[in-house]
């Protein structure tokens, strides 16, 4: 039987990630499970490093209203999908997406993470990355990436789609064949 009580959804509050989260609430009514959103403000100094350098508390100070601006975005996105049966727990933290994300499925114990993806192809992905492409490759968890078409299948027959994103358990070794 799968168990899901833990499903991560990060969010950049785009439509990629409505989705998403819409994806992991049908998710979440079929197993009981509680889902963690998640936003991550990166550091300003990532972006303007000699601000760092030249004064830290101003990289500091310009991160704070960031975070309570992603609180109030947080709750407006949480406003217009969820409903009372689903327990959601929000959070917006400071840092490195990849690293963030990586760091919550490990200490709130994720079953599952969904998240939304741009799309961008071409020399759109080469310059701006796939943040979801890195949690797929990295996450130590089932994950799984939302299209509309899924989202669809899942909303329709959610236990004939969960059984694609159990945890996949490593292969046994093989033993040593006997030589000659």
């Amino acid at each position: 039987m799968i168990l899901l009580r833990n499903i991560l959804v990060p969010t950049d509050f785009t439509n990629a990630s409505k989705t998403a989260l819409i994806y992991a609430l049908e998710f979440a009514r079929k197993f009981g499970a509680k889902i963690h959103l998640l936003h991550i403000v990166q550091d300003v100094a990532i972006f303007l490093p000699e601000t760092a350098m030249v004064a830290p508390s101003l990289a500091t100070s310009a991160t704070e209203p960031m975070l309570l601006a992603a609180n109030k975005s947080m709750d407006d996105f949480l406003a217009a999908v969820v409903s009372k049966d689903v327990h959601v727990e929000k959070a917006c933290l400071e840092g490195n997406p990849l690293d963030e994300i990586l760091e919550q499925a490990k200490e709130k114990q994720i079953d599952l993470i969904i998240l939304g993806t741009h799309g961008h192809t071409g020399l759109a992905h080469f310059f701006l990355g796939s943040l979801a492409e890195a949690v797929v490759r990295q996450a130590p968890v089932a994950r799984r990436q939302t299209t509309r078409a899924a989202m669809a299948e899942a909303a329709e027959a959610p236990e004939a789609v969960a059984h694609r994103y159990r945890r996949r358990r490593p292969a046994a070794p093989r033993p040593a064949s006997a030589g000659p």
